[in-house]
This record gives C-alpha cells, structure tokens and sequence, in this order.
C-alpha cells in the first residue's frame, strides 16, 4: 500500500501531508480541527485505503507545518491553501472529509468553489461561531496582548503537554493524550489565532450556495460544538443528510464502528 509523506511549499509556508493509497482511487482529503494534526486520520487512512487515496495535511499553524504570526489565520487564508494544496498535488474534484474547524474550512470550501468537490462530510462543524467554550471576544484588540503575555509561558506550557507525567499518561484516553499531545505542537500565535479564526466566522449565509453532496455527522453528547451547528449546515445545505452519532466531540476515536460504515457508505456513493 503507497505511503508517502510530503513537504510542499504553498505560498511561503511549509506544509506536511501524508498520502495513503493507490493514486487510481478516487481521493479524499481530510481537514482536521483547532489544535490537532493530521495524526487524528492516521485510523482513517488506514481504514480507508482499500478503496481510496486519502491526503491528511497539517494545516498551518499545527502538527509539523509551518507556523505564521497570528495575524495569518483566517477560515478564508484556510481554505485558499487547501486549494493550493489540491492544485499542486492535480487533485480533480476530491472528496473532502473536515472535522471541527476542519468541517469549516469544508463548508467554506464548498460554498466558495461549488465545482471543486465531489462530495463533502463536515463532522461537528462550527458554522456560525458559537461554541461551548466560547467565553471571551475575540477581536484584534483581545487576541494581540493575549499573544504577547502567550509566547512567554507557552515554552513550559507546550513541554508539559507533550510530555505529561506517566501516571497521567495511563489513565489517559489515546485519542485525548493526542489532543493534547498536538495542542503541543502549536504556538501562541497558531494556537490563539486560529481559535479566532473559527470563532469569528459565520457560514450561515453561505450554505444556500452548496452544490456538492453534503453529509454532516454529529455527535449529540458534543460539549465543544454545539450538535445544533451541524443541524444548522444539514437544514441550510440543499439536499444535505444529516447522522447523529451518540458519542461528543470525535465520533471517528469514540464510536468508530458506527463512524466509519457512515462514511464508507456516503462516500462509495459519491466515487461511482
């Protein structure tokens, strides 16, 4: 099974991306959410390889890609580089499967470039900016001294995360120490910018535009994202389907015998 792990220069930033499967099946991109990587597919690439080519990047400001200032983050900068990413890889009409901050930069996508997919699933995407955890403006004037008193304990602070004491460590989920693990390998600027750039976004009045198969998956105990958002995208996003999962926020690590058939499924049909 081809393996490949890729470095690729788009508009000045570094940007990682591994590509599993055979390159004649048809390819589906996976976008991953705030403060995570592309090690949050590595599952899905495996599972997914016998019937398709998947490319799991790094988006800016995460895993091992390049990390700009603050001010870079943006949903819309996002998107851009995921289509440079598509133009430079001759990427025709991909699906594309984005989690989180990922099913975003998908709806974004899809709204933007309305011949561009073949078909999209958004899982437990923000669509308009309202989040659980949203307690705080995020405006420029909030977002810049938060940077600057940031960058001087995030050293430490990234050290612990990565390397959390082995008592922890065993009593830790897999997939919540590589959340943590991957909040690690963001910066000040990368983590607070773009948890702006979600958190400032509103989709709604864009979905109407959708013209690729949509799926949205939720996960009804979701505590991060409101499972409302994604029944916002299936609602507005003509002909969208909607599945709701029992699980919270990563459905794809914590019900993944109910995940994976969804997608299977939902994607078979867009590839014939």
């Amino acid at each position: 099974m081809p393996d490949e792990l890729q470095r690729l220069d788009l508009s000045g930033i570094e940007i990682v991306c591994r590509t599993v499967g055979d390159e004649r099946a048809p390819t589906v991109v996976l976008l991953h959410g705030w403060a995570s990587s592309r090690r949050m597919w590595e599952s899905a690439q495996q599972r997914l390889s016998a019937q398709f080519r998947t490319i799991a990047l790094d988006l800016p400001g995460h895993g091992e890609s390049g990390k700009p200032d603050w001010t870079w983050y943006s949903i819309p900068r996002y998107t851009d580089l995921v289509v440079k990413l598509m133009e430079a890889l001759e990427l025709h009409r991909p699906a594309v499967v984005g989690h989180s901050m990922g099913g975003t930069i998908g709806l974004e996508l899809a709204s933007r470039h309305p011949n561009a997919l073949e078909c999209l699933i958004a899982v437990n995407p923000v669509v308009t900016g309202r989040v659980y955890s949203r307690c705080l403006p995020f405006g420029d004037e909030w977002v810049e001294p938060a940077v600057r008193v940031s960058r001087r304990v995030w050293p430490a602070a990234s050290r612990l995360l990565s390397r959390p004491p082995e008592a922890l460590r065993r009593r830790t989920p897999d997939h919540v120490r590589r959340n943590t693990e991957d909040l690690g390998m963001t910066t000040a600027d990368s983590a607070l910018g773009s948890m702006r750039a979600v958190l400032t976004w509103d989709l709604t009045s864009q979905l109407g535009g959708i013209r690729a198969r949509t799926l949205v998956i939720v996960g009804d105990q979701d505590r991060i994202v409101a499972p409302s958002e994604g029944g916002l995208a299936a609602r507005t996003v003509p002909g969208a389907r909607l599945t709701r999962l029992r699980a919270a926020h990563h459905p794809h690590d914590e019900v993944p015998d109910e995940f994976y058939p969804a997608i299977e499924a939902f994607l078979a049909g867009a590839s014939h």
